[in-house]
């Protein structure tokens, strides 16, 4: 949807992250994949590899606007429902328990600091420092928080 960027926003894009013990990370994103809502992770380390997210037998889909050749979620409601789920039960049952919760607040503000500098990145292309979230944003972040 190249309409997207008359608003200013990017249709595509490809992060790079640089992690301060020398791991390294890609991240790519794009505003609308046309064939389903469309999120994989692949952690490789030196002991072997996770992959969150499908990695079937057969070694090739065909992903169009009318369909795939494999099923794929539409939305992320519906990609990320028994996650969601999982979430609100741990938070409901750690509360009765008296534990804090698996996903902390914390978890919430590293995600969006991260967000900020991607951001910041792509505005003024260079790289940006992660983390040491400004007082703007952390209060972004706790109005974000209060369902506004």
């Amino acid at each position: 949807r190249p309409e997207v960027a008359d608003y200013g926003d990017v249709v595509a894009s490809v992060v790079n992250l640089k992690y301060c013990h020398g791991a390294i990370g890609n991240v790519e994103s794009y505003v609308q994949a046309i064939y389903g809502y469309d999120v994989r992770t692949e952690i490789v380390g030196s002991k072997g590899s996770v992959f969150v997210g499908s990695l079937r037998q057969a070694p090739v889909a065909l992903l169009t606007s009318q369909g795939s050749s494999e099923p794929v979620a539409d939305q992320f409601l519906m990609r990320f429902a028994d996650a969601y789920l999982a979430e609100v039960r741990d938070f409901v049952q750690s509360m009765l328990a008296g534990r804090a919760p698996r996903v902390s607040g914390e978890d919430g503000l590293k995600a969006l600091e991260i967000a900020v500098a991607t951001e910041k990145s792509c505005l003024e292309s260079r790289p940006c420092q992660v983390g040491g979230t400004s007082a703007e944003h952390r209060a972004e972040a706790e109005i974000a928080g209060t369902g506004r």
